[in-house]
């Protein structure tokens, strides 16, 4: 699946857009502008894919913060997770004298390499820093200075279909690794990512345009009305 490019910020006012099925419509260019704010990253990845990449939508800013990613848990559900753990393992070692623990069948699955990037000139040379991520998870690691990375995926290549790697560096196009059950044991995989150029940003047939609305924070709504009061518009 092709990585979606980050939309571009939209002035529009959300709240003053018309409501409609799945999101509102925009009162300056007429577009649907879908609510993604409540969806999961594989949700909106897909909704994107069949659409070109082509949708306006208005994100959460923890979405826009995380974005190509699912956005990590919060406080609240890792102590809830904490806790279900721990009812758990409480639960496990009272009835520990009446099972028998079954040998670890689930086999390594250690990625590793070096990334690299091309500028415009076609020259290649490490990319320090670079960061690597699991799609759909919150799964996050950083490559060295030399552009060196490892990452231990063992806890997710049981439980992901078909996870994919992103290698993502700013200024550069993202490049992704598709993974499988198989894919066990060390892997050696050295991306390579190119320089995004003028004219990959410019040309409009190589790239729809896509936007993003915010929601206005209650202040914002209160100075808002406290203005058009103050300017007679009610």
């Amino acid at each position: 699946m092709t990585t979606i490019p980050k939309p571009e910020f939209c002035e529009q006012d959300w709240s003053e857009m018309k409501t409609t099925e799945g999101g509102r419509i925009c009162g300056q260019c007429s577009k649907v502008i879908v609510d993604f704010s409540r969806m999961k990253w594989a949700e909106i990845e897909q909704i994107q894919e069949d659409h070109n990449n082509s949708l306006c939508g208005m994100y959460s800013q923890k979405q826009l913060d995380n974005w190509g990613r699912e956005v990590p848990a919060s406080s609240c559900s890792k102590f809830a997770a904490a806790t279900a753990l721990l009812i758990s393992l409480t639960t496990s070692t009272q009835v520990s004298g009446q099972t028998t623990a079954k040998p670890d069948t689930v086999s390594s699955a250690i990625i590793k390499g070096k990334i690299t990037g091309v500028n415009m000139n076609g020259e290649v040379d490490t990319l320090g820093f670079a960061k690597i991520f699991l799609k759909g998870t919150s799964f996050e690691a950083v490559a060295d200075e030399q552009g060196n990375y490892q990452i231990d995926l063992t806890q997710y290549i049981d439980t992901i279909a078909n996870p994919i790697i992103l290698f993502s560096m700013e200024g550069f196009n993202s490049t992704e690794l598709k993974l499988n059950k198989a894919s066990k044991g060390q892997l050696m995989f050295d991306p390579q990512l190119h320089k995004i150029t003028y004219e990959s940003l410019t040309n409009v047939n190589s790239r729809p345009i896509r936007f993003y609305v915010k929601k206005r924070t209650p202040w914002q709504r209160i100075k808002r009305r406290f203005n058009r009061w103050f300017e007679g518009k009610g």
